[in-house]
């Protein structure tokens, strides 16, 4: 079945992630200029403050703006500006959160970290809700085309002139402040263009409005903070306790085992069609002789990923990150539970199964947490990595339980 679902859906799952293809070009051509004319030390503060970043994000309820293309799928477009402005209330308080940060670490004397830690303070405010509703907008409306060429936009606009600010500068901070400016320039003037030309004010003010997505982006919150805690955990420990340049390096590795991740999870859109058709026991049995297969496909993926990353580290990146190599190898011991894993998820997503859901992400990632203080006190960021490659096998594992187990099947009915 899986076979077949593959061969029917490949041709348009190509198309739908040709904007993620050329954008991992333009990232892995742009690299080796940056991280040649970066001090190492402050790529690394960088990848810091994103982490902070993204963890704040969790506070400001990101799932309202996704939850509001139910409502805009089924022309509620004034959910489009409702959603927009209770998640901008969010993001302010966020921001300006994350600017009381960057005036502890002025005061703490790390200019560097204050600095770059305003500007994304800055940019929560004023930039980052531009580009993220547009997207799910785009998405509910089925206008993949458009979002594709605009994300495609944006990241070679933004990647470029950071870039070449980074290569006449040599300054993480003008770095950044290009890459995150340009960005929100387009996204901006994009958003504009799509509220004038389908008058999407008229809509929020005639009360054309979903008001359910922001009861349950709220509910969302704390399981966000769960997952971008696990996720940005090995931030928080690898840069303050073991140097912001082991943080560098242990980032290009993840970003490298991303980029693989994110060819994975184009199997779940190839899934959904055949699988809403199938009752879950019936899903259960298919899938179950498929796991095997799967298997195979992960370690195909985990080959050619050490290889071809290891070749690209060795001859495109200055020599400091040469230890990237071994974290990578490490990391990419996940890639085949991360496959069989997503295809569970799609049982249980396709189904609405709630409850087996949210077990599913919450347990893994608590654990994974666990796991990273443990293994990163002893190996320090070998360690990380031991950790994170150890909790997608065991996700992989609390999926397996809550499908195929029938003691907890009949306990969680």
């Amino acid at each position: 079945m899986i076979k077949d679902a593959v061969r029917r859906y490949l041709k348009g799952s190509i198309l739908l992630s040709l904007p993620m293809v050329i954008n991992t070009l333009i990232a892995l051509v742009t690299w080796p200029i940056i991280l040649k004319n970066i001090p190492v030390a402050d790529y690394g503060k960088w990848q810091f403050v994103l982490a902070i970043q993204m963890w704040m994000l969790a506070l400001s309820a990101p799932n309202i703006t996704s939850a509001a293309k139910r409502g805009i799928a089924n022309n509620m477009d004034g959910t489009f500006l409702y959603a927009f402005w209770v998640r901008m209330k969010l993001l302010v308080a966020v921001g300006l959160a994350v600017l009381g940060i960057a005036f502890y670490f002025r005061w703490s004397g790390k200019i560097v970290l204050y600095e770059l830690t305003a500007i994304t303070g800055l940019f929560l405010i004023f930039g980052q809700q531009f580009q993220a509703s547009l997207s799910e907008y785009l998405v509910a409306k089925k206008r993949f085309l458009v979002l594709g060429v605009l994300n495609i936009i944006i990241f070679s606009i933004s990647m470029g002139c950071a870039t070449f600010i980074a290569w006449i500068t040599h300054d993480i901070v003008y770095f950044v402040l290009f890459q995150l400016v340009s960005g929100a320039i387009i996204s901006l003037i994009a958003w504009a263009y799509i509220v004038k030309k389908k008058n999407l004010t008229k809509s929020y003010k005639l009360g054309k409005i979903d008001r359910e997505c922001v009861p349950f982006g709220l509910k969302m919150v704390l399981i966000s903070l769960v997952i971008l805690t696990s996720g940005q955990l090995s931030s928080f420990i690898i840069g303050p306790f073991w140097g912001f340049s082991s943080l560098a390096v242990f980032s290009i590795a993840n970003k490298l085992r991303d980029k693989i991740s994110m060819v994975i999870k184009i199997a779940r859109p190839l899934l959904y069609a055949d699988f809403t058709r199938l009752t879950e026991q019936e899903l259960n049995q298919k899938v179950g002789k498929s796991l095997v297969y799967l298997g195979f496909i992960g370690l195909f993926l985990t080959l050619a990923l050490v290889a071809m990353g290891s070749f690209y580290i060795t001859y495109f990146l200055p020599a400091t990150f040469r230890p990237a190599i071994k974290y990578l190898i490490i990391l990419s011991i996940m890639l085949p539970a991360g496959l069989m894993t997503i295809v569970l998820h799609s049982i249980l997503e396709t189904h609405l199964i709630y409850k087996k859901i949210s077990i599913a992400v919450v347990v893994p990632n608590l654990i994974k947490i666990l796991l990273i203080l443990v293994f990163g006190y002893f190996m320090r960021v070998t360690g990380v990595c031991v950790a994170i490659a150890l909790s997608g096998w065991l996700s992989l594992l609390v999926y397996l339980l809550l499908i195929f187990n029938k003691r907890i099947n009949v306990i969680l009915k």
